[in-house]
């Protein structure tokens, strides 16, 4: 009977019986043996045993089932065959008392080898499993030891939330959205799907980075304007301050405001209520501005946007009081700043947009180049040594990317390659023709009548008898590998080859003609002799036509 034994990972050493029926491998607790490792799928493989047949099928795996280095969907099981599920390799074997019968998920022993092993299996892993650097005897010892020592159930913990969440995804993004993927090198060239992919990838990047800069733009411009504003304000503060020192209110003026680009509005307004005392048509009454109110509680410098376009700046007022006699805060200017002048408006934003586009345009084709040179790459030189293979019988495929699947796609080609080679050897070995000059002469004493054995790759005579000289008035010694129609004798020569022809047409069938020589007739029998590759030649006879030929 045969059984697979588990020769890397957790569960190294585990022999699993091949009874008639199914098992399923794979990591899920439903399996019929759960393996114990992260990269091996819930339902990764299924072996079924039937009529003494081992069938071995993936289950739609994330990292692909290999046998003998080679990934599978499904295939027939022999003994000694290597079985590969991700990082955890199996064998075929045949199993007898020495090889006990597990069904575990947890190896005692092994248990300390393990992050060294798998780290080991991971380089490369269809290599025979390192127990983290422990010398063969050791290992086999400590194998030794946990072949002897029961092992206990263990209830492998179920899946997170999240672990959860990633198998949906994943498995919508390769059932779902891969397929339609796949499907559109099939209507376009293979460099225009890569191309129309770069291209989509710096729009989407273009746009979304867009919008950080505008947001940046629009808080320099803010910015920019609340310091503009209070500049403003300073400078019609200080204007008006030897007006209002004097008490001369109606020689306070806005109007050096009001002249600056941006500026919605400027007031002077009293510290004591609050009311506007310039310009002369708002004295005596209040700012509707909240902002201003607020501002002047505090008795110093204030700045703020308001609303999404204006920006109110607020300056102090302050010179010497002959009244208290001291210096005091007693009116502040005011201006309200438009920040349209200085926004970024949708032109200067479709500009901005332009501009960055048309950079990464010009990169991603850059990027584009190279990288559709390094996919063109690797493929080109596998067909360029597949080209010479062909031409020169060699084997040998290599790939200088660290590439796994190109690496696996030389492997299988150089493999196919040997396998062809050997094929052809021996058909040819097969095909192979033993020189049959000695066996057409032998035929041909026996014979008691008139012949001659005619070559079926060129047509040419072989061999003839002394007989068939005779009465054919042709002579060996000119005669021999003379092809057939080249024979003087133009009855002959058509009669022979309108033999030829119908015995090759139906190979087991004599066919014959009846032809005259010097007033004598003959029946001019023909047979195919057979060789390992077809007929090898045509044994001519001619017959008197007294006795005939039945």
């Amino acid at each position: 009977m045969l059984a697979i034994r588990i020769v890397s990972g957790p569960q190294a050493g585990s022999v699993i019986s091949l009874h008639e029926g199914q098992i399923i491998l794979g990591r899920g607790n439903d399996c019929t043996f759960p393996l114990a490792s992260p990269g091996v799928s819930k339902h990764h493989a299924k072996i079924e045993v039937l009529a003494g047949k081992i069938i071995i099928s993936d289950m739609g795996s994330s990292n692909g089932t290999f046998v003998n280095g080679v990934q599978i969907r499904n295939k027939s099981l022999q003994m000694g065959d290597k079985i590969a599920l991700h990082h955890v390799l199996m064998e075929v074997i045949e199993a007898d008392s020495s090889h006990p019968i597990y069904q575990t998920q947890k190896n005692v022993y092994h248990a300390q080898f393990r992050s060294q092993q798998q780290s080991s299996q991971q380089h490369n892993p269809y290599a025979p499993p390192n127990y983290g650097g422990v010398s063969s005897a050791t290992a086999h010892d400590y194998q030794t030891q946990a072949s002897a020592i029961p092992h206990e159930e263990t209830e492998e913990l179920p899946e997170t939330a999240g672990h959860q969440i990633l198998d949906i995804i994943r498995n919508y993004v390769e059932d779902v959205v891969l397929p339609g993927v796949y499907r559109l090198p099939e209507h376009l060239e293979f460099k225009w799907v890569l191309g129309i992919f770069m291209i989509g990838f710096i729009i989407l990047v273009t746009s979304l980075s867009t919008i950080p800069l505008i947001r940046i733009l629009k808080t320099s411009v803010e910015r920019e304007s609340q310091e503009h504003a209070l500049t403003i304000a300073k400078t019609l503060a200080e204007v008006n301050a030897p007006a209002l020192s004097q008490g001369l209110n109606t020689a306070v003026s806005v109007a050096i405001a009001l002249k600056r680009p941006g500026v919605k509005d400027a007031l002077i307004i009293s510290d004591v209520d609050g009311s506007i005392i310039a310009p002369a048509a708002k004295a005596g009454t209040y700012p509707d501005i909240a902002f201003v109110h607020d501002a002047r509680k505090r008795g110093k410098e204030a700045v703020s946007q308001v609303d999404s376009d204006t920006v109110v700046a607020l300056a102090p007022m302050e010179f010497y009081n002959a009244e208290t006699g001291s210096r005091a805060i007693t009116a502040y200017s005011v201006v309200a700043y438009d920040m349209g002048s200085l926004s970024v408006d949708d032109g200067k934003t479709l500009s901005l947009f332009i501009q960055t586009l048309f950079i990464s345009l010009i990169i991603g084709s850059i990027l584009f180049f190279f990288l559709y040179k390094m996919i063109e790459y690797p493929l080109k030189s596998i067909n360029y040594q597949l080209n010479t293979a062909l031409k020169s019988g060699t084997s040998n495929i290599e790939v200088d990317y660290e590439f796994p699947v190109l690496e696996s796609l030389a492997s299988n080609i150089s493999s196919a390659l040997s396998r062809s080679g050997n094929s052809q050897e021996s058909e040819s070995m097969t095909n192979f023709e033993a020189d049959r000059t000695h066996e057409m002469s032998n035929l041909l004493e026996m014979i008691g009548f008139g012949a001659m054995t005619v070559l079926a790759t060129d047509r040419t005579i072989a061999a003839m008898n002394p007989i068939f000289e005779e009465k054919s008035r042709l002579n060996s010694n000119e005669n021999l590998y003379m092809s057939v129609s080249d024979i003087p004798d133009q009855a002959l020569n058509l009669s022979l080859l309108d033999l030829i022809e119908r015995v090759e047409s139906r190979q087991d069938e004599i066919a014959t003609n009846d032809l005259e020589f010097n007033g004598e007739s003959f029946q001019v029998a023909a047979q195919a002799i057979l060789g390992s590759s077809g007929i090898s030649y045509f044994l001519i006879v001619l017959l008197p036509m007294e006795g005939g030929f039945e």
